[in-house]
């Protein structure tokens, strides 16, 4: 876990590089896209894990959701850190 706040640390500084308005544009869209895919993703991976074909099935469906949800908790706390995304 060390390296995570470093990384995400990374990330943050160069979401801030520019002002610019289009690079701005450029950095919110891209943590957009990303919450988007990662919400997404969350809900179709629980429906499919209530149509599992065995335990292991749904364990495999149920830990993606979670890695997604992980993701998308993530590129909210970088958006909201980089002032793209308000409360």
């Amino acid at each position: 876990r060390e390296i995570h706040e470093p990384a995400f640390r990374l990330a943050l500084r160069v979401a801030r590089l520019r002002r610019d308005a289009g690079y701005q544009r450029l950095v919110r869209d891209t943590v957009l896209r990303q919450l988007i895919r990662a919400a997404t993703s969350i809900g179709a991976n629980l429906e499919e894990a209530t149509a599992a074909q065995s335990r292991a099935d749904f364990a495999s469906k149920f830990a993606i959701a979670t890695k997604e949800a992980r993701e998308m908790q993530y590129w909210l706390r970088l958006g909201k850190d980089a002032g793209l995304l308000s409360e």
